[in-house]
């Protein structure tokens, strides 16, 4: 198993936009990230399903994207911000679908 200062040396390496993201580096982006995805997550929405729902999308979606994906920052603050972004959709969408449920009631 790598060591801390290795996962931090593959990361900085796999972040150039040159490179794509392989098997391992996505294995190693998603254990050093998901629990800080998922507090963001979890903090905004206050829903455990619906967090770990939005996790999952945000890694699918990295995982879905890795060979035309341009991170042009860390994966850290990529991650933290996709996670920002889904969240506010959520949120979003859960609150057009109630006006649109309330709309169509009346």
């Amino acid at each position: 198993m790598p060591q801390h200062a290795e996962i931090i040396e593959m990361l900085e390496i796999a972040e150039s936009p040159s490179l794509t993201i392989n098997e391992t580096t996505f294995t190693e982006i998603y254990n050093n990230y998901w629990e800080k995805v998922f507090t963001i997550c979890y903090k905004h929405t206050d829903d455990l399903e619906v967090a770990k729902e939005l996790v999952q999308d945000i890694f699918k979606s990295l995982w879905e994207r890795r060979h035309s994906l341009e991170i042009n920052t860390s994966y850290e603050r990529y991650l933290l911000r996709s996670a920002k972004l889904k969240v506010f959709e959520h949120i979003r969408n859960k609150q057009l679908r109630s006006r649109n449920v309330y709309g169509f009631g009346q």
